[in-house]
């Protein structure tokens, strides 16, 4: 399946579009249907840090913790063998639609920015089925190395260091795109 990212998104009458790039960052266009949507994925990852921490014993250790949290939308189009994968930070909120109107009360943070994208996504997909159970996944196959450093994860993330979260959430979001392509026949 071909996974792309979306930069933004434009509407026309009849049809969204998603200003997208592929997986070789080749910019391009998709003409979307909604009822091509067949399922989402949404869910929050954890950007972590390298912290340095007093220990109860009093000496200095090195440990990582979660600095912030960025948020992943994927809608699936299995008939196109696809996924649309929407990102909080890598989605551009100043080109094509306007989904948050500009006033001096509405902070136009990305988190409210966000918020407004999902909204707008939702109306069109209330009849399709969200999944947003990644975290228990996630911890559970985490210890999975082998399987994870086999998938190259389609996520364009800023990480100083590899995780294998990333992959694991690829892996899921795969799955569901498979077993909801299974349930079709």
């Amino acid at each position: 399946m071909q996974v792309y990212q979306v930069k933004y998104c434009s509407e026309s009458p009849s049809k969204p579009t998603a200003i997208c790039q592929n997986s070789e960052n080749q910019p391009g266009s998709i003409n979307l249907d909604w009822s091509e949507v067949t399922a989402t994925v949404v869910e929050l990852l954890s950007i972590f840090k390298q912290v340095v921490d007093i220990n109860v014993s009093g000496k200095l250790e090195c440990k990582t913790q979660t600095q912030d949290c960025a948020q992943f939308c994927d809608l699936h189009l299995p008939a196109r063998n696809s996924i649309l994968q929407i990102y909080d930070n890598g989605y551009e909120f100043q080109q094509g639609l306007e989904i948050t109107p500009q006033s001096k009360q509405n902070k136009n943070t990305i988190r409210n920015n966000w918020n407004s994208l999902m909204k707008w996504v939702q109306q069109d997909l209330c009849q399709i089925k969200t999944w947003s159970d990644f975290q228990p996944f996630g911890k559970t196959v985490l210890d999975q190395i082998e399987v994870l450093n086999q998938i190259a994860s389609h996520l364009q993330l800023f990480r100083r260091e590899k995780t294998n979260w990333d992959s694991a959430f690829d892996l899921y979001s795969g799955i569901v795109f498979v077993k909801d392509v299974a349930n079709k026949f």
